[in-house]
């Protein structure tokens, strides 16, 4: 995929054996949770994905691809999209890009309607940061459940 947000346990081999108390219930618990967040992420960030609208003509490949593939047993979830300008549309291009350092155009460009690109329409983050505390209070959840 081009453009990636991870949803799961870092250190998952060290997390499964500190874990294996629990047993398989923590374990089925933990991986509801995380494929729970990894769908609402997706259907949020499908939400918030711009749509190119050309008179009667209506895009979407972008917000179409926007999926989801799980690893590690369940255990993570890569949210993303594999539409080579997937990054462009999230953080800008140009002068007007989220990350640009070059708020005004180098001199043999300054009277030649020097490029300033699109601005930054970010959906992938924005639903990552949405969902982020539900996905933590709903993992504590899951282990302590898992352990009683």
């Amino acid at each position: 995929m081009a453009m990636v947000i991870r949803v799961g346990l870092s250190g998952h081999i060290a997390v499964a054996r500190n874990l294996q108390a629990g047993g398989v219930l923590t374990e089925r618990l933990m991986k509801e949770v995380i494929v729970d967040s990894s769908f609402a992420i997706m259907n949020d960030a499908r939400t918030r994905c711009p749509v190119r609208k050309l008179g009667k003509v209506i895009g979407g490949l972008l917000r179409s691809s926007i999926d989801i593939e799980f690893y590690n047993n369940g255990l993570t979830g890569n949210i993303g999209t594999n539409v080579y300008y997937a990054p462009f549309v999230e953080f800008g291009t140009g002068s007007r890009g989220a990350l640009s350092v070059t708020r005004t155009p180098p001199p043999p460009y300054a009277h030649s309607g020097w490029p300033r690109g699109q601005a930054a329409q970010p959906y992938l983050y924005p639903a990552y940061d949405a969902e982020k505390d539900r996905f933590l209070r709903n993992l504590r959840n899951a282990i302590k459940k898992g352990f009683t």
